[in-house]
């Protein structure tokens, strides 16, 4: 603890020198989860991320009095969210219970994770820069492996695994076997777009190994809808990249990796997904449904979907279960002008994307970074589209970040910077 304690105020002391090193540090441990390994001091009601996030916001605005710097935020997307944050802050006030767990919330589940969006945008401006956050990104990606096999190997954990009981689920510090399915997926997209990018033949052995660990632990999830997503996001590379024969290659070696790897315990849930069991999907999205329908504006705040539950239990399931869709949970949590909101920021700027890549392309400019991180960009909103079926990862770190990166490229992409 000690010595973890130590990092953090190194970690500290740096971002005070150059906001971006703090930014990378909030990266690593919104992926990874390193503060969760000990129970770290707490200033207040400050916990060491949230510390850390205040002091790159601090050194941004001490540059941005002192230094002659301007603030990023003019775009449209940053107007949207400051007023999802306000329409979702209402709903809290409004809800069917207002309380300390409310906004304790508000605050870890949508703030502390919004605000990454904006210390991104802010701090990321160059080509140079995105190109060390994916750089962050690959040693997170390393990271998550690590203490995703020592939770599995019983390393630390509330549940200890031996190898001699049957088969597992995988999950992660901070992450469930489904929402850690979901990260990997978009890891491997990533590490696919470093291979490309690199041009040393032992770095992109690596990456390849490095990919095909992701495919495994993605399998030993055991996640229906992490596999659904993983191979929708794999054809949407494939279709996208069918002009670049090495991408081509990777991608096919990957999913004949992957094929191998399949587990026969992800093919038994399969076999098993017709069935009518109490978490069944449709049962909860029509009690998501009816909670949407009866609170339209506000929903019945953050917080209290599983305690609102009961109360619109229309399909008479035996326990409660949060929405497992993150459209139905902001609809249900936060109203449907929240779910607008939100989808609008992520369609506006997947058009932006869209537009972008066309434009790369008919310049024949299609191996660049800019082209090839744009379809990086392009394929996790994919991935959060789709996962987001069956998933409540509205409020994920990794969303918010690649929102601001999505934005920070198609700013440079505008500007002509490097």
């Amino acid at each position: 603890m000690v010595a973890l304690g130590m990092l953090v105020l190194l970690a500290a002391l740096a971002t005070i020198i150059r906001p971006e090193i703090g930014l990378h540090v909030l990266v690593v441990n919104a992926m990874v989860g390193l503060t969760h390994l000990v129970e770290l001091p707490r200033l207040g009601p400050l916990s060491a991320p949230i510390l850390i996030e205040g002091l790159v916001l601090g050194g941004i605005l001490f540059q941005v009095a002192f230094a002659g710097r301007s603030f990023p935020f003019g775009t449209k997307q940053h107007l949207l969210v400051v007023l999802l944050a306000a329409w979702i802050l209402v709903s809290v006030l409004t809800g069917v219970s207002v309380g300390p767990e409310n906004f304790s919330q508000y605050r870890n589940l949508f703030l502390v994770r919004g605000m990454m969006f904006f210390l991104v945008t802010a701090i990321m401006t160059t080509t140079a820069h995105l190109r060390r956050l994916l750089v962050t990104f690959l040693v997170a990606n390393v990271g998550l492996l690590v203490t995703a096999t020592m939770v599995r190997m019983g390393a630390f954990g509330e549940e200890r695994i031996t190898v001699s009981q049957d088969f597992e689920r995988t999950g992660a510090l901070v992450l469930n076997p489904n929402e850690l399915a979901f990260t990997l997926t978009t890891m491997l997209v990533l590490t696919i777009v470093s291979y490309l990018l690199v041009r040393r033949a032992s770095v992109r052995f690596l990456l390849l190994g490095l990919g095909a660990v992701n495919l495994f632990t993605i399998m030993a999830t055991l996640s229906r809808s992490g596999f659904i997503s993983l191979c929708i996001v794999m054809t949407f590379l494939m279709v996208k990249l069918t002009r670049n024969p090495q991408a081509i290659a990777a991608v096919l070696v990957l999913i004949v990796a992957g094929g191998l790897m399949v587990p026969e315990e992800l093919f038994a849930r399969f076999s098993h997904i017709d069935q009518v069991k109490d978490v069944d999907r449709i049962q909860i999205v029509q009690v998501g449904a009816a909670m949407s329908l009866d609170h339209p504006l506000f929903g019945v705040g953050l917080g209290n979907y599983v305690p609102s539950f009961w109360d619109y239990n229309v399909s008479n399931m035996k326990r409660e279960a949060p929405a497992h869709n993150m459209y139905l949970d902001l609809a249900a949590q936060m109203g449907l002008p929240s779910l607008a909101l939100y989808l609008v920021v992520f369609g506006m700027t997947w058009r932006g994307l869209r537009r972008m890549e066309r434009d790369l392309a008919g310049r024949g400019d299609t191996r660049s970074f800019g082209y090839l991180f744009n379809l990086a960009l392009q394929a996790f909103f994919v991935n959060l589209a789709v996962f987001g079926l069956s998933g409540d990862v509205e409020f994920d770190y990794g969303a918010f970040i690649m929102l601001g990166a999505a934005l920070t490229l198609l700013s440079v992409g505008a500007s002509g910077r490097n």
